[in-house]
């Protein structure tokens, strides 16, 4: 039983520790290029309490690692270094929750930057999911650009919660382009 449960252990330790390591390398990378940047982000983890000045509309307080956003919301991002030539690329990382789904049915995501619309996308059952969508050069002019997102259905919360409740969001940004 004791070897049973050292190997676990140990297969857990050489599994989870090195890509835990990886993952707080990157965000401590991302940190120190949002310093330099003057605090503006390209990507941001809603889990992190220094991108709340970027998520400027919409979203509710961090639960867990992520948050839950209402029919509306918006965020305001760098575009990454060439984009205003290349283009880049906008990814949302949400999950749909099961009450919610069974609350609203399916739900209808859409985007815009700069008035230029990006094509939405329907999901039509609980799960996680990206919303990846590339964007034009031309939407990605100058040192931010504000990236408004709707949902055509939202929910009243349950079991006495009263917000508005959208998509659970844990991850927006760009992407570049080669």
């Amino acid at each position: 039983m004791r070897r049973l449960i050292f190997t676990s252990v140990l297969i857990i330790s050489v599994l989870i520790v090195p890509s835990a390591c990886k993952r707080k390398k990157r965000a401590d990378a991302e940190r120190q290029q949002q310093q330099q940047s003057g605090g503006m982000a390209t990507m941001l983890h809603t889990s992190d309490p220094n991108a709340s000045p970027q998520l400027i509309r919409g979203f509710h307080t961090i639960e867990s690692s992520w948050r839950w956003t209402q029919k509306t919301f918006a965020v305001t991002l760098k575009p990454p270094a060439n984009a205003a030539k290349t283009g880049a690329t906008l990814l949302l990382q949400l999950a749909i929750s099961e009450p919610i789904a069974k609350s609203v049915g399916a739900q209808t995501l859409s985007a815009r930057i700069g008035g230029i619309e990006l094509a939405p996308e329907t999901f039509s059952k609980p799960g996680r999911y990206s919303y990846t969508r590339d964007v034009p050069a031309s939407a990605l002019g100058g040192d931010s650009v504000t990236v408004e997102f709707t949902l055509d259905k939202a929910a009243a919360g349950t079991g006495g919660d009263i917000r508005e409740l959208g998509v659970i969001v844990s991850m927006v940004g760009f992407e570049a382009r080669q």
